[in-house]
């Protein structure tokens, strides 16, 4: 998970906006994935690292530019799901708030 974290931080202008727009979409396929499986969340430092990785991918784009991509309103449930839940499972969330509030307000601005 870590290193999702770090490839979802890679520089935007480092793209052109054809790759960009592949990348971007790449990661919200994945992270989707993740969310629909639950692998790996069951760990609290993977759960953790994909809070982060959640907040540093809507820090690294653009919101017009993950809202028109395909698939975006599933994405978002998703999200808005994992987040539910999060909150819901305090022991696991409680030392996270910060990381998991900063998503929430992110992704609703």
């Amino acid at each position: 998970m870590e290193v999702l974290v770090q490839v979802s931080s890679i520089r935007r202008s480092l793209f052109n906006e054809d790759e960009r727009s592949k990348f971007l979409f790449t990661l919200m396929q994945g992270t989707s994935e993740i969310l629909l499986t639950s692998i790996g969340l069951e760990n609290v430092n993977n759960y953790h690292e994909f809070c982060r990785l959640l907040s540093r991918f809507r820090s690294t784009h653009q919101c017009n530019e993950i809202t028109e991509k395909p698939g975006y309103g599933e994405w978002l449930d998703l999200v808005a799901n994992f987040s539910v839940k999060g909150f819901q499972a305090w022991q696991v969330i409680a030392a996270r708030q910060k990381v998991a509030l900063m998503l929430l307000s992110q992704i609703t601005k």
